[in-house]
């Protein structure tokens, strides 16, 4: 089964609001590989969460190309209670602080860097 680029493919490859396995084939297209990372990312409506994601290899440019290319699927990006130094990246990828309740965790106002979905003027 190949998998190729586009949002509508991705969108159903991912199915509902599921949680994005390291490795598996959605993930490779989105180049989020156990060589290149450790962390999770789960797909919730038009957002992929990133969540204590570290890069293997530091300094490489991993994180900015795992963005770009979350965000050429269509999907903006959510980071929830990020650490220090990946605060200081979010900042100059242009992502805002927001704060967002998470019901399911009974968690009210958790902190949630957010950087839309990227419009596309036709």
């Amino acid at each position: 089964m190949k998998f190729g680029g586009g949002a509508k493919q991705i969108f159903t490859l991912f199915g509902g609001d599921v949680p994005i396995e390291m490795d598996s084939e959605p993930a490779k297209q989105l180049g989020f590989t156990s060589e290149r990372f450790e962390g999770w990312l789960w797909k919730h409506g038009k957002y992929i969460y990133v969540s204590y994601i570290v890069s293997r290899q530091e300094g490489k440019g991993n994180l900015s190309r795992l963005f770009k290319r979350i965000q050429s699927f269509g999907f903006g990006i959510k980071v929830p209670i990020p650490f220090p130094k990946m605060e200081m990246i979010l900042r100059s990828h242009g992502f805002k602080h927001t704060l967002e309740d998470f019901k399911e965790a009974k968690a009210p106002n958790v902190e949630v860097w957010v950087l839309e979905p990227r419009t596309v003027k036709l």
